[in-house]
C-alpha cells in the first residue's frame, strides 16, 4: 500500500546541466514510492545553454511520471523560481534542493518516517561536498566562528536535540536547518512564502515559522549533500545582505536568542556595508555603521577602518576608493551577481 504522505521534491535551475543532473538522478533514486520530481527552469540568456537544459529536462519528464518540468516564460530571478515549485507542488510536504545539491537514496523515507501530527517542517542533517562532488570532513568549530561567513553554520546543526523543538525559533537563529533537508508543509510555505528580494531566504523564511508556533521536528541523520562551490549561491555570499540585515534587526528576540541575532547580524553587518559601498549607497553605510550590531572589532580593524574612511569621503570619493581598492585586492572589478 502506497503511504499516505505525498513528497515533491523541487528542483529550481538556471544554467548548471551537469549538476542538475546529479539532483535529479539522486531524485529518481529515493526508494520512498509517493513522490514527485518538480523542475522548474528560469531561462538564461545564453540559448544554447537554456536549450541544452530544456532538452534534458523534457527527455527526464517523458520518461518518468513522477517529473513534471516547466520552462519559465521570462527570468524573475531565484527566489520567484523558488515560489513557482511550492506553488505548483502536489505533495503534502516539499523539500527543495538546489541544483547543485544531492539526495541520499533514504533522504524522503527517513524524514517522512519522524512526521507527527502537526508537524510544519521535519528536517536533517546535510554533508558538505565540493565542486567535484567529494564530501568535506565534519568541521571543526573555529575560535572565532564570527570570523567565518557563515558563523556558527553549518557546526550547529550536530547539536540541534533529537525530536520536536521545544525552541524552534532559537535553532533558527542558529542556522540548525535548511530548505534542503527539510520536508515543509506546501500549504504553511504558501501562506508564509518568501522575501522576493532575497537570494537566500530561508534563514528568515525559518525565523518567521518558528516565531509563529510551528512545530519543528529534527532527525539526527544524513539527508542530503550541499555542494559548496565558487558559482554557489552560497559560495557568493547573499546578493542582499541588506534587505537581510535590515529585515532582521527589526525583530526582538528573548535574552537567550539575543547573542545568537548579534552574531549573525554582526556577521551581515560588514557584508551589507562593504556592497553598499560597492553601490555608492554611501547613506546605509553610514547608517550601519551606526547600529547597535555592527560588531566592535570590525569598527576597530583594519576592514572596518576602510569602510569608515570611504564612508566619510565627500561625494563619489568614497565608492570610488573602496571600489579601487576592491579591484587591487580581487584582481577584477566588482560586478553585482547575477542569477
Amino acid at each position: 500500500m502506497e503511504p499516505k504522505i505525498s513528497v515533491t521534491i523541487a528542483i529550481p535551475t538556471y544554467n548548471r546541466l551537469h549538476y542538475l543532473k546529479e539532483a535529479v538522478t539522486s531524485a529518481l533514486a529515493q526508494n520512498y514510492p509517493n513522490i514527485e520530481i518538480l523542475i522548474s527552469q528560469n531561462p538564461h540568456h545564453d540559448r544554447e545553454i537554456r536549450e541544452s537544459i530544456a532538452k534534458y529536462c523534457q527527455g527526464v519528464a517523458s520518461r518518468d511520471a513522477r517529473v513534471r518540468y516547466q520552462l519559465r516564460p521570462r527570468n524573475l530571478g531565484p527566489s520567484e523560481n523558488h515560489r513557482w515549485v511550492f506553488e505548483n507542488a502536489r505533495g503534502d510536504y516539499v523539500i527543495l534542493i538546489g541544483d547543485d545539491d544531492r539526495l541520499l537514496p533514504k533522504a524522503i523515507e527517513t524524514l517522512v518516517n519522524k512526521v507527527v501530527p502537526g508537524a510544519i517542517v521535519v528536517f536533517g542533517l546535510r554533508y558538505i561536498i565540493d565542486a567535484e562532488g567529494r564530501r568535506q570532513p565534519r568541521p571543526v568549530l573555529p575560535a572565532d566562528p564570527d570570523a567565518s561567513f557563515f558563523g556558527g553554520w553549518p557546526f550547529s546543526q550536530h547539536e540541534v536535540p533529537e525530536g520536536p523543538l521545544d525552541d524552534a525559533e532559537l535553532w533558527a537563529w542558529r542556522q540548525g536547518m535548511g530548505v534542503e533537508t527539510s520536508l515543509i508543509k506546501t500549504d504553511v510555505f504558501r501562506r508564509v512564502r518568501y522575501r522576493e528580494d532575497l537570494d537566500m531566504p530561508d534563514m528568515e523564511f525559518f525565523i518567521v515559522l518558528a516565531r509563529q508556533g510551528s512545530k519543528f521536528v529534527f532527525v539526527p541523520e544524513y539527508v542530503t549533500e550541499y555542494r559548496f562551490h565558487p558559482d554557489s549561491t552560497t559560495g557568493r555570499g547573499f546578493v542582499n545582505f541588506i534587505a537581510l540585515f535590515d529585515d532582521l534587526e527589526r525583530l526582538t528576540v528573548r535574552a537567550q536568542i539575543e547573542p545568537y541575532k548579534r552574531k549573525y547580524l554582526g556577521m551581515l553587518a560588514f557584508r551589507a556595508a562593504s556592497r553598499a559601498l560597492l553601490a555608492s549607497d554611501v547613506d546605509c553605510v553610514r547608517r550601519l555603521l551606526l547600529s547597535r550590531y555592527y560588531p566592535r572589532n570590525v569598527r576597530t580593524g583594519s576592514k572596518g577602518l576602510i569602510i569608515k574612511a570611504t564612508a566619510a569621503l565627500p561625494g563619489n570619493l568614497g565608492p570610488r576608493a573602496y571600489k579601487l581598492l576592491y579591484t587591487i585586492r580581487f584582481g577584477h572589478q566588482y560586478k553585482p551577481a547575477s542569477v
